[in-house]
């Protein structure tokens, strides 16, 4: 019982936990010290709390001055409750004012004001318990007073007392919990903490900083008693501290993390208002566009550029998401311009970076917080003012510290689009702006590599236009001091040693100092060996360090520099990229395997430019290979090993499509199986007898592969153009000095201005004979420059495979003959063609099985939108002749889905329809069927167990595109690689009577009993003893196989 009141201690415990509890809160608000608040919470605590269980005596004293018991209760519950009340928010009130002293910039009035704000409210903290105390001292026996103010005073000692020593007890138990030193602030509010954790680790480029946040993050939010608020902030930072770890470390385990981290969020079930979605996309979009800068897969800038425009389309412009937004998707669009040279994208980028900047405040925020805090601070702000304060604040905290990234950005766009203009003014205006962007970055930013590299580019092509206006001094200090700050590994090392080699080949070419030379060659040959880098950035350096090695005339040097960048190719077409992306990325590199078996040659090694040769041709004929090979010694020795590699294979042969249709996680779930595929392969490799899995032949492997034919491989190089020539074992090597780049072109063009006008019906008689005459010069060239000095060097009768390279694949070497027509390849050997020795090894085993009774033919007479073609069902119908049972499809039935549901049952086939390709594009062949056309990446997708021989009477089925000639993608290896082992096939259209004759003479000489090759040998023969002054209607069929 307390002062003769009769209250029990439950109930005194109940209140002091509760008046406790209440001025925590008014404390706690105000301050984040808590040893203070809890010292000043226990002070006042148990103060207050006497006199509100000393109700009753306050009761009596109300009643002592003449008021009714009911009127006095309800005086005395008012009393306390206004003292409680009071008392409470005096406190906080006070205690924030303690806390937060006026700050100096306020105006003298305001300080004064303030000083008035705080007497007022001590006094009325004293005053309220002071007129409680004297209520109750009024109802109290006068025995007792003096024992109430006793009682008191101790209970003040005790309040003052025990506090402090908690505070000494709570601050040991800080120490020891923070052992390394963390801040308070880190326990109390960890997202916010770790929000300024980055943003300084970003600043200052501490890299241990964001780790240690990664880890305290992720222990926090797998607390399970954590509010699911709190933990998708947690997350989400943790999201953005992995961003910021591969942006400094270049580590791709950071970048697949984050991506899976930030589509969790963006997964979760959103609520009605969620103000931060907005922004958790803007992380992703961040994330998918370091991915792209990482893989190279657009699938990434696809996706990031789809949420970056739906956050503008939701967010109001002005505002500080928006402006970031659009930096980041001109950042994203300036790539896309990159990748698809599309100009419009680009004025797109430089527009939407002029207006972020425009919006980025060029104050530091520093500046624009000391000019907003004394509107903020003022008492008599009005609250729109201050509204509008904290919003200049924020804006300038968001954004003014990307002002520097936003400028490097701006002029990495500006000299994008001066290399489409020209505009000297543009190229001045974005080196202006690198400048500007290095001034405002500190010495140690994350970011400031990457700026010194751009303005060292910039520099470098203003010194290409005019080298009096830069000091290649300059560029190469400011490249230096890029690669000083870089991590070992990093991957923008790659780019910046790349611009040194080229900066000091710049020097090189203006005094032909050989140290100069060396330099260069070893900046490049170290931009080649960062395994992090991308690898066309790889292949740039090492077909550079190529090229300057082979300008000296140092051939082995040169030689290891482009063999370097040939064994990049396939990594260059990932499989974890679409079938789009690998071929428009293997075009980039058009020629270096021809240059690289040239320098071989050079350097006396013909073994290892005929491996390169085989290596980097056909890259994505051999990823389809790979898929494809026979498994049997696998599953007998490691049938878990086959059945993942089985599983692995039949993912990677699924349809695939873009990002927009397959989806994010289709990309990531390919680039995890790339991943998964290599170690595989890796695995399978480590046990005995399968060192040699899926990897390249050895020279010694393909010269056996020829057998006791003739296998020849014609290389094209600017350096010097060779045959070279498998027979009997041996490797032999056949200069070919007539041949040239200049000189393929120029016959090449001649060839097919000959046969435009040689097969248009719409030609004079006289204007086709002129035409096929100049075509018998091409192919007297052809006689002359390749094909006499191959078969004098000894290859005699027999079979003799071509395997050309670059625009010589768009010959018939197969018809070369002299002028005058006295004799001909056709007359020495029966030729085929093979895309690869690998491939033709494959086919070999396709053609061991038993050969096929009767066809499925296929005839299209009429598609849309090409003209008829009414021999086509007269060749069907000759076909059909010689093959009782044959199934034919005409018509309706000739359709997409027929056809390829009838394929995988058809060993022999035969098509006499429309075809067209388009040499300008890739993989642009298609059949014309009835209801559309069937095209080569169709044809990729089907698996053709038993397949012996397609036979494809239709135009320039052989026929691929300028842009990848090297890896022979058409519809005729298209069906050989769906698992035809023969196939013929034309390199340019042909008459539909040539065709029909043609196709019945070759059938009439299988069912005899001929092999594919003598068949068809026979049938061009009889053609060209008809007409052996048109070789437009004979030299275009060619046979593909076995």
């Amino acid at each position: 019982m307390l002062w003769g009141m009769g209250v029990p201690g439950w109930v005194a415990a109940l209140v002091t936990a509760g008046v406790f509890a209440a001025f925590l809160a008014a404390f706690g608000t105000a301050s984040g010290d808590w040893n203070g608040v809890f010292w000043r919470a226990a002070g006042w605590t148990l103060p207050i709390t006497g006199l509100l269980l000393s109700a009753g005596h306050a009761h009596r004293g109300y009643e002592h001055f003449g008021l009714s018991s009911g009127w006095a209760w309800a005086a005395v519950v008012a009393h306390l409750a206004v003292m409680l009340l009071v008392v409470l928010v005096a406190s906080h009130d006070v205690h924030f004012r303690e806390l937060h002293p006026p700050p100096p910039f306020l105006p003298e009035d305001d300080i004064a004001y303030l000083a008035r704000y705080v007497r007022v409210r001590r006094f009325w903290r004293i005053a309220l318990p002071g007129s409680v105390l004297a209520m109750v001292l009024v109802g109290m026996p006068a025995a007792d007073r003096w024992s109430l103010l006793a009682t008191m005073g101790w209970i003040t000692l005790a309040a003052v007392a025990t506090p402090f020593l908690f505070g000494l007890v709570a601050g040991l138990w800080v120490r020891w919990r923070n052992r390394r030193s963390r801040p308070l602030l880190s326990w109390i509010d960890p997202v916010g903490w770790g929000m300024a954790q980055l943003r300084v680790a970003e600043r200052e480029n501490w890299l241990f900083v964001v780790d240690d946040l990664i880890g305290d993050l992720g222990r926090r939010s797998r607390r399970p008693a954590l509010r699911r608020r709190r933990r998708t902030k947690m997350i989400e930072l943790i999201g953005s501290a992995m961003l910021l770890r591969h942006r400094m470390s270049g580590e791709r385990e950071d970048l697949d993390r984050a991506i899976e981290v930030l589509r969790s969020l963006l997964e979760l079930p959103a609520p009605r208002v969620d103000p931060h979605r907005s922004a958790r996309r803007l992380q992703l979009s961040t994330a998918l566009h370091a991915a792209y800068l990482a893989t190279s897969d657009p699938r990434f800038l696809e996706e990031s550029i789809q949420l970056q425009r739906r956050i503008l389309e939701q967010t109001p412009q002005g505002t500080p998401l928006w402006t970031l937004t659009a930096s980041n998707l001109a950042v994203s669009l300036s790539e896309q311009h990159f990748r698809d040279e599309d100009l419009p994208t680009l004025r797109e980028s430089i527009g939407l970076q002029r207006q972020a900047i425009a919006a980025t405040p060029t104050q530091p925020y520093r500046e624009v917080l000391v000019s907003a805090l004394p509107v903020i601070f003022s008492p008599r702000t009005g609250r729109a003012q201050r509204r509008a304060a904290r919003e200049a604040v924020t804006h300038a905290v968001t954004n003014s510290h990307h002002l520097a990234a936003r400028l490097t950005n701006l002029g990495t766009s500006l000299m994008f689009l001066h290399t489409a203009d020209k505009d000297a003014e543009t190229l001045a205006e974005g080196v202006a702006a690198l400048r500007r962007a290095l001034e405002l970055m500190p010495a140690d930013h994350a970011l400031r590599p990457w700026a010194l590299r751009q303005l060292a580019d910039g520099l470098c092509v203003t010194h290409a236009d005019d080298p009096r206006t830069v000091d290649l001094a300059e560029v190469t200090g400011l490249l230096q001091t890029a690669l000083d700050i870089l991590p070992a590994d990093h991957p923008d090392q790659a780019a910046v040693l790349f611009l040194l080699g080229d900066v000091t080949a710049r020097r090189h070419a203006d005094s032909a100092d050989a140290q100069d030379r060396e330099a260069a060659v070893e900046f490049w040959r170290r931009a080649y060996a960062v395994p992090t880098a991308p690898p066309d950035l790889r292949v740039i350096a090492a077909r550079r360090w190529g090229a300057l090695c082979a300008e000296a005339g140092d051939w082995p040097a040169a030689a290891d520099g482009l063999a370097a960048a040939v064994g990049l190719l396939p990594r260059l077409a990932s499989r974890s990229l679409t079938r789009a992306t690998r071929e428009r990325q293997l075009s980039h590199p058009a020629g270096v395997i021809g240059d690289a078996a040239a320098c071989a040659l050079a350097a006396g090694q013909p073994q290892r430019a005929l491996e390169l040769l085989e290596l980097g041709r056909g890259v994505l004929l051999s990823q389809t290979l790979d898929t494809r090979s026979d498994l049997g010694l696998l599953r007998a020795a490691h049938p878990g090993l086959a059945e993942r590699f089985v599983r692995i294979r039949d993912q990677f042969d699924l349809p695939q499509s873009s990002a927009a249709a397959d989806g994010i996680d289709t990309i990531l779930q390919r680039h995890t199986l790339a991943r998964e595929w290599e170690t595989l392969l890796a695995e399978i490799r480590d046990h005995a007898g399968f060192a040699g899995f899926l990897q390249p032949s050895s020279a010694t492997d393909l010269v056996e592969a020829a057998g006791d034919d003739t296998i020849v491989l014609v290389n094209l190089s600017e350096y010097r153009c060779d045959a070279l020539v498998l027979t009997g074992g041996e490797l032999r090597v056949v200069s070919l000095p007539q041949v040239g780049d200049a000189a393929v072109v120029e016959q090449t063009a001649a060839f097919y201005t000959a046969l435009a006008a040689g097969i248009d019906p719409q030609r004079t008689l006289r204007d086709r004979l002129h035409a096929e005459a100049s075509m018998r010069e091409v192919l007297g060239w052809l006689w002359d420059a390749i094909a006499a000095p191959v078969l004098d060097s000894g290859p005699g009768g027999g079979r003799l495979w071509w395997v050309p390279t670059g625009l010589l694949a768009m010959l018939p070497l197969h018809a070369a003959q002299p002028v005058d027509g006295s004799t001909s390849v056709a007359d020495r050997v029966i030729s085929s063609y093979a895309p690869t020795i690998r491939a033709l090894r494959s086919a070999r085993a396709q053609a061991a099985a038993s050969r096929p009774a009767d066809p499925l033919i296929v005839a299209v007479a009429s598609a849309d939108g090409v003209a008829a073609l009414p021999g086509a069902l007269d060749e069907a119908a000759a076909v059909a002749g010689l093959f009782p049972r044959a199934r034919v499809l005409t018509g309706h039935e000739a359709t997409r889905d027929r056809i390829t549901a009838e394929l995988p049952g058809a060993p022999l086939v035969h098509f006499a329809c429309h075809a067209f390709t388009d040499v300008t594009a890739v993989a642009s062949g298609r059949l014309l069927l009835q209801d559309g056309p069937l095209g080569v990446v169709d044809i990729d997708q089907l698996r053709i167990p038993d397949g012996w021989l397609a036979y494809l009477s239709a135009c320039a089925t052989a026929q691929g595109s300028v842009e990848l000639l090297d890896e022979t993608i058409h519809l005729t290896s298209a069906f050989q690689l769906a698992g035809y082992a023969h196939v013929v096939g034309t390199l340019w259209p042909t008459s539909d009577r040539t065709a029909a004759a043609l196709a019945t003479a070759f059938y009439t000489g299988l069912r005899a009993g001929s092999p594919v090759h003598v068949a068809l040998h026979e049938a061009v023969a009889a053609q060209r003893a008809a007409a052996p002054r048109s070789p437009s209607l004979w030299t275009s069929y060619i046979h593909v196989g076995p």
